[in-house]
């Protein structure tokens, strides 16, 4: 009797698949984690949907913010930083080259006196559109307007309420 490799390899999965499903318990996730100091164990049930479809739930932002989010992590967070400091990865290179610093959206004092018009301004036409520095290139052209919206509502989970 002669054994295909296609019976051999279906075999194996059939059986990894069962095998992830009775260690997942059906179709949902059991993290653990430690609480610090102590020894009770904080079990969370996250079911794959949720995951899928809510992935913004887990980053405390709405769908809105999420969409922004995706934005500036893929154009902003290379200079203004992941956290919206001004510490991106080029952000040393702005510094050494040219003694300028990307805006830190998480400053207390200067943040918060930002107009929604010149966050805006900012982004369409570049940083030479409201007085500063030429090497924050216009993003205008290259997001469309409800792209820059929702851009806006991210920046603005970074500034610090008064």
């Amino acid at each position: 009797m002669r054994i295909s490799s296609k019976s051999i390899l279906d075999s194996i999965l059939a059986f990894g698949l069962a095998f992830i499903i009775l260690q997942c318990g059906g179709n949902s996730v059991s993290g653990k984690k430690e609480i610090a100091g102590s020894s009770a164990v904080q079990t969370k049930e996250v079911f794959f949907a949720d995951m899928y479809n809510n992935p913004y739930r887990e980053a405390h932002l709405s769908r809105h913010q999420y969409r922004g989010k995706l934005i500036y992590d893929h154009y902003c967070a290379v200079c203004h930083g992941e956290n919206g400091d001004g510490n991106g990865f080029n952000s040393f290179n702005l510094q050494d080259s040219f003694g300028i610093r990307p805006f830190n959206f998480a400053d207390s004092t200067a943040a918060p006196l930002l107009k929604l018009a010149e966050i805006k301004r900012a982004i369409e036409g570049g940083g030479r559109a409201v007085g500063k520095s030429q090497y924050m290139p216009p993003w205008g052209k290259t997001l469309r307007d409800d792209e820059i919206i929702v851009l806006i509502d991210y920046i603005r989970t970074f500034i610090p309420m008064l």
